[in-house]
């Protein structure tokens, strides 16, 4: 397991704080530290300067960017020689997940996507994509005209190149005009002659399926319909759509090992979902040799999600919550943020703050990065610092940090 150090102390961007600390000042009222870099505040509406304040394209052979689309989740992976989208956001209401996506690639400069990967139909994972909704809003990879039973469906710009991933049939529940225009629109567009492939993630066998990224890294299907990889047999009660969420695991040189889940669970909290996906998939990847850097948590922090013997198997670092400010749900809940703590993970970052405030274990660090969270990848080192100036989905101004991890072990 890697080491964690902390090479930029964390430096919050908020006018009504004032930061006590000698020094000179230049004119954006602050300095910086000549021994560790980092750029001091002294009163209250410093503003770091531009050169300071936020990451952009980077040049590391693989990047990891943990999209801040609200209440929802979108991760983007950008390889040596591919580019990858799993998820895409919501589209219901004032939430445009298309529109949050498109501003991050228009930033990067990414006019093509290779693959795109559906974790499950929930709508704050896969509305970005779609048409539908309770208003009309814009498909990040079509255009749709007709009728929802009657499409016609024409690629955009940022229809994946070489493949496009979902979860098949969805498991008996409640319909979804957004299901239904996936379902019509993609057969017009994939899996064809000419087209990219079009896969379902719904059994055994196709677990294990690899998606180059070039450079050594490689982005491999490790669950997805209730079955987990190295397991011939669906896992028992599996049957909601969460516990059908299609899981990835992307790994490289250096050994760095990052594992994102869609809406994954594993503890029970209800009658309904009782289904222990996160401890069938935490033994199949221990077996593998496999401890993660970095973990996305399931189900945006979820009670029922995050379990402590997952956890303890797959033994991350860092964590990562994609969460929305004033969701309906109670995320993160606060027995994940404690289990994380207790296992020892040493950092949780979270897009926004959600509407809990738990207390948090001594061991850990927490950071609300009120923005998209950037991860650079190179011969194993990582670094996890903020990108860009402010959140898509609030207006926050976005908090500043840099953490540096190496493989020099603990």
């Amino acid at each position: 397991m890697k080491k964690l150090v902390i090479a930029l102390i964390l430096v919050w961007l908020l006018p009504s704080i004032s930061f006590a600390h000698p020094g000179r000042q230049d004119s954006s009222g602050g300095h910086r530290d000549s021994r560790t870099g980092v750029y001091h505040c002294h009163k209250p509406g410093c503003v770091v300067p531009s050169s300071e304040s936020s990451s952009t394209t980077s040049n590391s052979p693989l990047s990891i960017y943990v999209i801040d689309v609200g209440q929802g989740d979108s991760t983007l992976i950008v390889g040596p020689s591919a580019t990858l989208l799993m998820d895409a956001g919501d589209n219901r209401g004032r939430t445009h997940g298309a529109e949050y996506v498109q501003s991050l690639l228009n930033q990067l400069g990414i006019t093509e996507l290779d693959y795109v990967v559906v974790s499950h139909y929930d709508v704050d994972h896969m509305g970005g994509f779609v048409t539908v909704g309770r208003h009309f809003h814009t498909s990040l990879i079509w255009n749709q005209e007709g009728t929802l039973e009657d499409p016609t469906c024409t690629p955009k710009e940022l229809f994946p190149k070489k493949g496009i991933y979902d979860m098949g049939e969805p498991k008996p529940g409640r319909k979804s005009k957004a299901r239904t225009e996936w379902k019509k629109c993609l057969p017009q567009l994939a899996g064809g002659e000419g087209q990219a492939e079009h896969i379902s993630i719904d059994n055994p066998s196709i677990l294990g399926k690899e998606l180059d990224l070039g450079g050594g890294f490689k982005a491999t299907f490790v669950t997805g319909d209730g079955f987990v990889i190295d397991n011939p047999n669906l896992i028992d009660k599996a049957n909601s759509p969460n516990e059908s969420s299609i899981s990835l695991w992307v790994s490289g040189p250096g050994d760095f090992d990052f594992l994102v889940t869609g809406d994954l669970i594993g503890r029970k909290t209800n009658s309904v979902e009782d289904a222990k996906l996160e401890f069938a998939l935490a033994n199949s990847l221990a077996a593998r040799g496999i401890d993660l850097e970095i973990l996305r948590t399931g189900h945006h922090g979820a009670a029922n999600a995050t379990d402590d013997e997952f956890i303890k198997k797959i033994k991350p670092e860092v964590a990562i919550i994609s969460v929305g400010d004033g969701n309906s749900h109670g995320h993160p809940h606060c027995s994940t943020v404690n289990n994380l703590g207790r296992k020892k993970v040493k950092l949780l970052l979270q897009t926004e703050s959600g509407v809990t405030n738990c207390r948090l274990p001594q061991s850990m660090d927490r950071v609300i990065a009120n923005g998209t969270i950037q991860i650079d990848v190179s011969e194993g080192n990582y670094t996890i610092s903020n990108f860009g100036e402010e959140s898509p989905v609030t207006g926050k101004s976005t908090s500043l940090f840099k953490f540096q991890c190496n493989n020099d072990g603990c």
